[in-house]
């Protein structure tokens, strides 16, 4: 056993209140906490080779943290001696987890406040224009391409969409940040053009949603200036009373404060109302703070819960006021935490692909919250396997394909689709999205189940621009849908037909005799190709997905 210390805290780098530790074939401890609120925590590992010993702690810390000498429990922590891996570990906290009440809403099969469109959709787009060369006409041109190539409704966030791209006082500058890049100043004003891009878009079913960081005030920092003057009584005070900065340049706002939740509030009303705006993409939102110690915000200075019970005020107030304006409206964010599952709608996986991934998240909260995906190719300079492994990691864990980036920003992006390595991947995409599309019961409200084994199936090399990786000639996944079905799925990523027996437990997937499969795939001329599948034996062409549905006779 390795020496090793590791910490991770919640709300934050943690998304969930529990952990596993285990090694293959022997028992683990597992340990969770049955908090409701969401208080702030420490989770620490330690390995001592000495003794022979792994140590998991969790430090509570006061409800007033640096202002209160006074502690009480605030919630239960139970463990457990347990055998099994990941999968084990995160549907036994599952099991706790859906009866929460940030599951109220229940299963996105059922949640009616999820708009049909959204449920619907397969590809998220990063629309921008937040540099010079980043232009409505090149994100538009460029959304038609993709929607004409693999297929609509598509799902695009516009980064600063308004602002003023000559403001010296916006204290991004110092950092060569263009503009009043994190848009929360009433005094910008939209780019010229952006409601009739959003308005031809949404008739044409792409739906664009507006960025908004919910932490950041993007101002001068000169005690002069009237917007610090503004903001200043509502920002992160330290316990001396002094300014917490977000990266030393910009103002870090109390996520708790009412003066900040109207302000957000109008902003989004702004872009719902008058820019006809789908939804709200809120940065930052649903993640942790610094400790806030004001003593003008509402809250208990140094409270431990500040940033959770804030974002949840902030989150329901802005909703609520825009499904006035437009039910249909949703809200995202980036990693958001599993306290904001009833709030965000549209969640963004915020990990690049690493090898030996759990998808935890999916595992636990697959069928309640739809995701969508960040690594996408193309990128210039990666190869052709790169974009494979990043389609098919977004495919196997249920998420929606992004991001595609129309704006041309750093790439010529036809340039790049019509390259060798584009054209494999065009192709390999669509009939990826084809499968996709044809079985949304398992991809957008499916509920995940443990994947299943493949045997004959190797590792190879793959190289990202960051990563070197060792990853699966195929990858796998499997779902359960909200009417009992059962879909098994892989991707072959390599350049030759692969042969592999596919086996899994009958009845942990919940599967009957009554029950027929079939195997599916996509044809030549882009349609579900479907034939009765009997045994375990499958062979995967190259470059291809392909599925094994199990469905109740009838």
């Amino acid at each position: 056993m390795p020496s090793y210390s590791f910490s991770t805290v919640y709300p934050g780098s943690m998304h969930f209140q529990f952990a596993f530790l285990h090694s293959t074939g022997l028992p683990g401890l597992f340990e969770y906490i049955r908090d409701d609120v969401g208080h702030y925590k420490e989770f620490k590992w330690t390995a001592i080779p000495s003794k022979k010993a792994l140590v998991q702690k969790v430090l509570m810390v006061p409800a007033q943290r640096g202002a209160s000498s006074e502690f009480t429990q605030p919630y239960e922590i139970r463990t457990a001696i347990m055998k099994g891996d990941w999968y084990d570990a995160a549907r036994r906290y599952r099991q706790w987890a859906i009866t929460r009440k940030w599951c109220a809403n229940g299963p996105t099969s059922t949640n009616k406040r999820i708009p049909e469109w959204y449920k619907k959709t397969s590809i998220a787009m990063k629309w921008s224009t937040s540099k010079p060369n980043r232009k409505i006409k090149g994100n538009t041109e460029n959304t038609r391409w993709i929607m004409k190539t693999f297929g609509k409704p598509v799902m695009g966030i516009w980064y600063q969409y308004h602002g003023n791209k000559k403001s010296v006082d916006t204290a991004g500058v110092s950092k060569g940040w263009f503009g009043c890049v994190w848009n929360a100043r009433l005094d910008d004003k939209p780019f010229p053009g952006v409601g009739n891009a959003v308005k031809t878009m949404r008739g044409e079913n792409c739906r664009l949603i507006a960025y908004l960081n919910s932490r950041i005030y993007d101002q001068s920092l000169d005690p002069k200036h009237p917007g610090t003057i503004e903001v200043l009584p509502h920002t992160v005070k330290l316990p001396d009373g002094s300014v917490q900065l977000y990266s030393k340049v910009m103002f870090e706002v109390c996520r708790y404060d009412s003066w900040w939740h109207e302000r957000q509030l109008r902003i989004c009303q702004q872009a719902i109302k008058e820019l006809g705006f789908s939804g709200m993409y809120m940065d930052s939102f649903g993640r942790g703070q610094h400790f806030c110690y004001a003593k003008n915000h509402g809250h208990a200075p140094g409270g431990s819960t500040v940033s959770i019970q804030g974002m949840r005020k902030m989150g329901r107030t802005i909703k609520t006021n825009l499904k006035k304006i437009d039910p249909d409206v949703i809200l995202s964010s980036e990693a958001s935490i599993e306290q904001f599952v009833d709030i965000i709608d549209a969640k963004l996986l915020h990990y690049n692909i690493f090898t030996d991934c759990c998808p935890l998240w999916q595992t636990i909260y697959h069928d309640y919250q739809i995701t969508y995906g960040r690594n996408f190719f193309p990128v210039g300079k990666e190869n052709a396997t790169s974009g494979l492994v990043k389609l098919s990691s977004v495919f196997h864990v249920g998420a929606q394909i992004a991001r595609f980036r129309p704006d041309t920003s750093n790439i010529s992006f036809m340039r790049v689709w019509n390259s060798p390595n584009g054209q494999l991947i065009e192709a390999f995409l669509k009939d990826m999205l084809t499968i996709r599309s044809e079985f949304l019961s398992f991809f957008n409200s499916g509920e995940m189940l443990r994947p299943p084994r493949l045997s004959g199936v190797e590792e190879i090399d793959a190289k990202t621009r960051k990563f070197q990786l060792k990853v699966p000639e195929v990858y796998a996944s499997a779902w359960r849908s909200a009417d009992g079905a059962v879909g098994v799925f892989m991707t072959n990523i390599t350049n030759k037909s692969i042969e592999t027996n596919v086996s899994f437990d009958m009845n942990e997937y919940g599967l009957k005799d009554s029950m027929k499969s079939s195997f599916v795939s996509v044809s030549s001329g882009g349609k579900i190709v479907s034939k009765q599948q009997t045994g375990g034996n499958i062979t995967i062409p190259p470059r291809t997905t392909v599925g094994l549905i199990y469905k109740q006779r009838k």
